[in-house]
């Protein structure tokens, strides 16, 4: 799921919030640390509101956003998509296909790690996805 983050400038800080996430925001001095804030706020505020069993919103469209007068609070907001992969607590059994060379190559590296196959693939996409 990816949503939406608007990035405003005042003074020195640079701010995000999510509309879709009332409460959810970050703040740094840089944008890069705004948006890691940010990414680590939004994962953090959804895997909460998995957890407690609510529903998550239906992501909103830049379009949508900035049709809610309320969000945007400066002349030149910054939009960006954050995706979110929350944990739902259920495990799936997942049939792929690889190279040997590669299945190797994971396999040892899950084994540096002290991580079973499973916990070190699923670690990797989530680090990829949430890029």
């Amino acid at each position: 799921m990816n949503y939406i983050a608007i990035i405003e400038k005042e003074d020195d800080v640079h701010g995000v919030v999510f509309p879709d996430f009332p409460g959810c925001v970050s703040a740094g001095d840089s944008i890069d640390e705004a948006m890691a804030g940010a990414r680590e706020a939004l994962s953090l505020h959804v895997q909460g509101m998995v957890d407690d069993d609510e529903k998550l919103p239906k992501p909103s469209t830049v379009d949508e956003i900035k049709d809610m007068k309320d969000w945007v609070f400066t002349d030149n907001p910054v939009f960006a998509s954050i995706a979110v992969v929350p944990t739902f607590g259920k495990m799936v059994r997942a049939n792929i296909s690889i190279d040997s060379g590669h299945l190797a190559a994971i396999d040892d590296a899950a084994r540096q790690r002290k991580m079973t196959r499973s916990a070190f693939l699923v670690s990797a996409a989530k680090h990829e996805i949430e890029r």
